[in-house]
């Protein structure tokens, strides 16, 4: 028997990008839509002393991810973002956003979650990523919903747009990053959809192996995690990280990724099962401060991406 999870979670480019779409008359889950994206597979630890582990592949991103989804889905759409920045960049992209929304709600970000005041937690998320569904503007105000939990707020046209800034996004294309005016122009097939999953999956594998100097990637990533928790050298932020965030996520994430593809390659949805009940039980054990099964289930995740690398890579 496999049940489904449905429930709250940290979706917030699928979860935005899904009302926005439903807006459109195009009806698509946010795991559905997760799954096209397919950034959580993978993982890696970005060398240095504040380094933080990410359960999600380097060679990809939100935004390109929410434009190959797109893309994938057959839509044509207007994209904009300020990869300069120079002169009047601000009031250059007001101007798009207000042009984006004659057509309709708009997806936008990264942007910095440290200015949605609108979230109680907002002082504690300072260069955090987040991604809101824009539905109006006027004067003084920029409408949204923010998938975080907080519908219908809004914030001072000046504040939201220099959370669209993004200064501390890291992986940003450009400042102010936006898609609108949604538009099918080619029919789509479910297994073409899917084949154009598994390849950018390969891709994205071949890619990670010319990031080893400045990254630890995949396996190697997990099994980093393993020896640093054996040694007992887990910083506190990292460990806060993977407490409050990380494990949850990427059980999510892997449970969908099995409901996307068990239809389609049923070896291959089984591997994302076992990972999502790998990262559960990690879960339940780091709050449980059993650190020895912990680490037993890394080892095991370990195996599991080694095993997903080598099959994803012999399609």
């Amino acid at each position: 028997m496999n049940l489904n999870y449905v429930g709250s979670g940290h979706y917030c480019y699928a979860n935005s990008t899904s009302m926005v779409l439903q807006s459109f008359d195009y009806e698509y889950h946010s795991s559905y839509l997760e799954s096209l994206m397919m950034i959580g597979f993978s993982a890696f630890w970005t060398k240095g002393e504040n380094s933080v582990p990410f359960f999600s592949s380097p060679m990809l991103d939100p935004e390109e991810a929410i434009s190959f989804a797109l893309d994938n889905l057959g839509l044509r759409y207007g994209r904009y973002f300020d990869s300069n920045c120079e002169g009047n960049h601000r009031e250059k992209a007001l101007r798009k956003l207000h042009d984006l929304l004659t057509g309709g709600p708009v997806i936008v970000g990264p942007l910095d979650m440290g200015y949605l005041i609108s979230n109680p937690n907002h002082q504690d998320l300072n260069g955090v990523d987040h991604y809101v569904a824009v539905y109006d503007i006027d004067e003084y105000n920029i409408y949204f919903h923010d998938p975080a939990g907080f519908p219908f707020v809004h914030l001072p046209v000046e504040i939201f747009m220099e959370s669209c800034f993004a200064e501390k996004i890291v992986y940003k294309s450009g400042s102010y990053s936006m898609w609108g005016k949604f538009n099918r122009v080619r029919a789509t097939d479910d297994i073409q959809i899917k084949s154009n999953v598994i390849t950018r999956l390969k891709n994205a594998i071949a890619g990670e192996d010319n990031l080893q100097n400045s990254l630890i990637t995949g396996a190697n990533a997990f099994n980093y995690m393993k020896k640093v928790m054996q040694q007992g050298n887990l910083p506190i932020h990292v460990e806060n990280n993977l407490r409050f965030f990380s494990f949850q996520l990427a059980a999510r994430r892997c449970s969908d990724y099995y409901n996307f593809f068990k239809d389609y390659d049923q070896e291959l949805a089984n591997i994302f099962l076992n990972k999502a009940k790998a990262f559960g039980a990690t879960q339940t054990y780091l709050q449980a401060n059993k650190l020895e099964k912990v680490i037993a289930k890394l080892e095991l995740l370990t195996d599991l991406e080694n095993t997903f690398n080598d099959y994803v890579l012999s399609l």
